[in-house]
């Protein structure tokens, strides 16, 4: 370390040089920008080898969220874990996606049912509208009627 007074190493109470690292970044890889760049390629890369394959697997890219999909992402469990859970033996990052999943099943669920009742609920309007326009139909031919009488009475 550099004291900014005097230009010259700084040094502790013993007389001991400081040190600290520092990283430069001399290329862009850590950049956002070329993360997706390359998640992108490697995506197309392996959905045109899946083609010629004849495999009928996509591979996606995009975040749920950049898709628009309204679900939690499971977290990346990795290989020890992994290794665990294939013999049988729950970890925490497994007990963590398997929580994710059935909190997800729930809001496809609740996602279901709304749009169920929604239906019913137009259905319902429409049945109400409908017997409403009924109702009005009727009563304006009574009207009529009744209206029609009256003339025929004063003649």
């Amino acid at each position: 370390m550099i004291d900014k007074k005097t230009g010259q190493q700084k040094v502790d109470k013993r007389n001991r040089k400081q040190w600290k690292c520092q990283t430069a970044n001399s290329t862009d890889w850590n950049s956002k920008e070329n993360a997706k760049m390359w998640r992108k390629d490697l995506a197309d890369t392996i959905n045109a080898t899946n083609e010629q394959l004849g495999i009928a697997l996509h591979w996606e890219h995009r975040s749920f969220k950049e898709q628009g999909i309204d679900r939690e992402p499971t977290i990346h469990i990795g290989a020890i874990a992994n290794a665990l859970e294939r013999k049988g033996i729950q970890t925490e990052r497994g007990n963590i996606n398997r929580e994710i999943v059935k909190n997800n099943m729930l809001l496809e669920q609740a996602k279901e049912i709304l749009m169920l009742a929604k239906q019913e609920l137009h259905s319902a309007q429409y049945a109400t509208y409908k017997s409403t326009q009924i109702k009005n139909t009727a009563v304006s031919r009574q009207c009529g009627e009744i209206h029609h009488d009256k003339e025929d009475r004063q003649l």
